[in-house]
């Protein structure tokens, strides 16, 4: 499936000044759909995964729109779960877009028009870098309703971005746990859906 040039919303042309386009494979249409942003560390403990996944599904049931990079072994879960549901999915890779060979299980949800692949980066951007995660991780919390963090590791790069969303003003939820007391403290509020 090839790619087009989709103009990034103009409300979200302050925020992310470096973005003027997006590369979109699937139905540009659902950045229109209000989402819940989901992010996690690469590494989370168990019953943070647990209640992840107990999200994951209830996300799915209540035909819940979520964008996510979908890189961490958590989000690629969720990912899993949501592609057995009706949600809107917007996954935005943390690299091109172009000459992207779309997974066999994404293919369906893309003629549904209920998958949307988004990325901010050109041709010549292969591979993921830190540089380019973080930008992609603006995208997705600019594009978001509500940004979710399941689990920041403390002292890690999901945990820094939290607290630079919430210093910007922007409304962060975590689960209520004594896993995400960093996020709790720095001033992210109880998930509640």
């Amino acid at each position: 499936m090839e790619s087009q040039s989709v103009e990034l919303p103009a409300s979200l042309k302050h925020i992310i000044p470096k973005i003027k386009y997006l590369s979109a494979i699937g139905d540009s249409g659902l950045l229109n759909v209000p989402l819940f942003a989901l992010f996690c560390s690469v590494k989370c403990p168990a019953s943070i995964i647990l209640k992840t996944y107990d999200l994951a599904q209830m996300l799915k049931d209540k035909h819940i729109g979520v964008i996510s990079g979908f890189h961490s072994p958590v989000e690629k879960e969720v990912l899993v779960t949501l592609l057995h549901g009706d949600s809107a999915i917007v996954i935005c890779p943390a690299r091109s877009i172009q000459n992207m060979r779309v997974p066999a299980d994404w293919k369906k949800r893309l003629e549904q028009q209920r998958l949307l692949i988004v990325s901010p980066f050109a041709e010549n951007q292969p591979r993921a870098t830190q540089e380019i995660a973080a930008l992609r991780n603006q995208l997705v919390a600019a594009l978001a309703q509500q940004v979710f963090i399941a689990y920041a590791e403390p002292g890690g790069k999901t945990e820094t971005f939290a607290r630079m969303l919430i210093a910007a003003g922007n409304p962060v939820t975590t689960f209520e746990a004594k896993e995400t007391e960093n996020l709790l403290i720095a001033g992210a509020k109880p998930l509640s859906l």
